[in-house]
C-alpha cells in the first residue's frame, strides 16, 4: 500500500511489458550473444563478480573465461534480472542493450622472468 492508502502499481503496470533484450527463465547456462553475433555460454555458478555502472549505462560480468560488458539504457534492469537469475539469454537489441562485448583474459606475464640477452 502506498502513503495514500491505495495499492501500489506492479513493475509491469509501471514499466509495461518486459524488454525484448533478454528472456526470463532460469537456466544453469547463461548465453550472451555479442555484437559480432557470436554466442558464448557460461555456467551461472562460474560468475566471479558483477557490477552495474550507472554513469556509463553499463554492467560488467566477470567470469574466469572472460569479462562480459553490456551497455545501454536497459543495463540496470538487466543487471537486476540477471542477479535474480531471470535473464539467461542476453543479446543486444539496439534499444535497451546497445552492446554486448566479450573481453578475453590476457595471459599473465612473469615479472620475475628476465628478458633474453643478445650475445
Amino acid at each position: 500500500m502506498n502513503a495514500n492508502g491505495g495499492q501500489r502499481q506492479t513493475l509491469r503496470e509501471t514499466y509495461g511489458r518486459k524488454s525484448a533484450a533478454w528472456e526470463d527463465k532460469i537456466d544453469p547456462i547463461i548465453r550472451f550473444t555479442t555484437d559480432e553475433g557470436d554466442t558464448i555460454g557460461l555456467p551461472f555458478f562460474s560468475l566471479m563478480c558483477c557490477r552495474h555502472m550507472p554513469a556509463q549505462e553499463a554492467a560488467l560480468f566477470e567470469f574466469q573465461a572472460g569479462n562480459i560488458v553490456i551497455q545501454g539504457p536497459g543495463s540496470k534492469a538487466l543487471f537486476e534480472n540477471f542477479c535474480a537469475q531471470r535473464a539467461t539469454a542476453i543479446r543486444p537489441d539496439g534499444k535497451d542493450l546497445t552492446s554486448v562485448t566479450l573481453i578475453l583474459p590476457q595471459p599473465a606475464t612473469d615479472p620475475t622472468a628476465s628478458a633474453p640477452v643478445d650475445p
